[in-house]
């Protein structure tokens, strides 16, 4: 796992917010199959390669955080919860200096797949806009 997505990671899976809402339920890229709601992943954003400056030692990058729960609100609060998570207190990475995160898009919608129960499944979406300056040793 690389350094940004493994501080974001170890940061929401520690966040007490987080936990009051999913447990120890964060995971990256998948949710093993079968598991209950609601959770959190995060990935990188497809399509979106980071950017990265060599004489700065900067990168940029995005990742995308999504919370699926079958309540709405819970999943507009884990957004909210994210968001005051990596805004309030920086990721420690193994490598390199988190400089800055910014809220790229959020988005909160109605999943077309019920649960096996039939009960609606609300996803919710937030891109953090990351800037990292790289270890120049690595």
């Amino acid at each position: 796992m690389k350094p940004l997505m493994a501080g974001i990671y170890s940061q929401l899976k520690t966040d007490a917010a987080i936990i009051g809402y999913v447990g120890a339920q964060v995971f990256t890229a998948s949710a093993p199959e079968h598991t209950d709601l609601p959770y959190v992943i995060i990935t990188h954003a497809g399509g979106m390669a980071p950017t990265y400056n060599t004489a700065d030692q900067i990168e940029v990058t995005t990742i995308r955080v999504k919370a699926w729960s079958i309540d709405s609100e819970v999943v507009a609060n884990l957004i909210d919860a994210v968001e005051k998570s990596v805004r309030t207190t920086t990721p420690a990475l193994s490598v390199g200096t988190v400089m800055q995160i910014i809220r790229g898009s959020t988005s909160l919608d109605l999943d077309p797949d019920p649960t096996t129960k039939g009960e609606e499944v609300w996803m919710g979406v937030i891109d953090l806009e990351c800037m990292v300056h790289r270890d120049p040793t690595v």
